[in-house]
């Protein structure tokens, strides 16, 4: 995934205005941004990873992969993330295939 780290924003509607700051501008920026946020120690901090076998439009074999950072501090709680497919027969991560994911 962090070979995708230049991938732009502009990838999927799913990413538009996400980031913690305003010139975040790529999947590397929207998801460092949140990692640094762990930095600070109070509450709970953890990441999430889920991978699941699929396949894609062609019917080629991938996985789904799902990343989520995670904060917990009382009421304040949220998960950023991102979700995107590794081609399974060479290891390949889509670049295209990157959706962010999130909530406050």
């Amino acid at each position: 995934m962090m070979r995708s780290s230049e991938v732009s924003l502009s990838v999927d509607r799913s990413c538009n205005g996400v980031g913690t700051e305003a010139g975040d501008n790529t999947i590397g920026r929207y998801i460092s941004g949140f990692l640094a946020e762990q930095s600070e120690r109070r509450g709970q901090n953890w990441i999430e990873t889920t991978i699941e076998p699929g396949k894609d439009a062609d019917g080629s074999e991938i996985w789904l992969c799902h990343v989520v950072i995670r904060h917990v501090d009382g009421d304040d709680r949220w998960g950023w993330g991102v979700r995107f497919a590794v081609r399974q027969r060479d290891g390949v991560v889509l670049r295209d295939s990157f959706r962010c994911t999130g909530a406050g």
